[in-house]
């Protein structure tokens, strides 16, 4: 009986240290490197929908450009001299 629960014993703390060993060595770094895949594709999402936004805002510019090209306008600039002086009433 007692060659018994020393085996039990033993055992039981081997089991127990694989445990720990399982959680430490594997299990915590795959978790840590989904955490650090999906902060890197945060950021190539993000990256990619400003460069998209850039993208739109020069072809928008692009096609006031056309317009204002094509009836003969220049596009305006205003300037301080060209402005009207606004009265403020109190």
């Amino acid at each position: 009986m007692d060659k018994f629960v020393k085996i039990s014993i033993i055992v039981a703390a081997l089991m127990a240290g694989f445990g720990v060993f399982y959680h430490y060595v594997i299990h915590l770094p795959a978790i840590e490197r989904e955490k650090r895949d999906a902060e890197e594709q945060e950021k190539a999402d993000a990256a990619l929908a400003e460069a998209a936004r850039k993208s739109q805002y020069e072809s928008c510019k692009g096609r006031a450009a056309q317009m204002y090209n094509a009836i003969g306008l220049e596009p305006a600039r205003a300037s301080q001299s060209q402005r009207r002086p606004t009265s403020k009433t109190a």
